[in-house]
């Protein structure tokens, strides 16, 4: 009996430890900067409210050791989109080439019903 029930308890624990979703993230010193940082808040609910929001998400990046954010854009009938970054704060950063300078880029958000493949 303690031979089956060993191996039944292990897998029993292993399938318990297993989460269904993700940890919200921590940045900008919050932990889900998506919920916790009013002005991307904002920025969500009124792309929420908008034409394009099932084509719209939000990406989280580090540019030169700090935290950036920008909204991509998956719209197939849009011939191009100027992207903005922005720090901590919902500041624009103009920098030329950033683009080509990010790391870590995590998707933190996109719509429910997002049409973006984004895996």
């Amino acid at each position: 009996m303690k031979k089956v029930l060993i191996p039944f308890l292990s897998v029993l624990i292993f399938l318990a430890s297993c989460k269904d979703s993700e940890e919200p993230v921590s940045a900008c010193g919050v932990t889900d900067p998506v919920e916790n940082l009013a002005w991307l808040n904002d920025s969500i609910t009124n792309i929420e409210s908008g034409d394009f929001k099932d084509e719209t998400y939000l990406v989280m990046a580090t540019y030169e050791g700090q935290t950036v954010f920008f909204f991509g854009y998956c719209c197939p009938s849009c011939l191009s989109i100027a992207i903005t970054f922005y720090d901590c704060n919902g500041d624009v950063i103009e920098e030329q080439g950033i683009i080509n300078n990010l790391e870590n880029q995590q998707v933190i958000w996109k719509s429910r019903n997002s049409t973006c493949n984004l895996d």
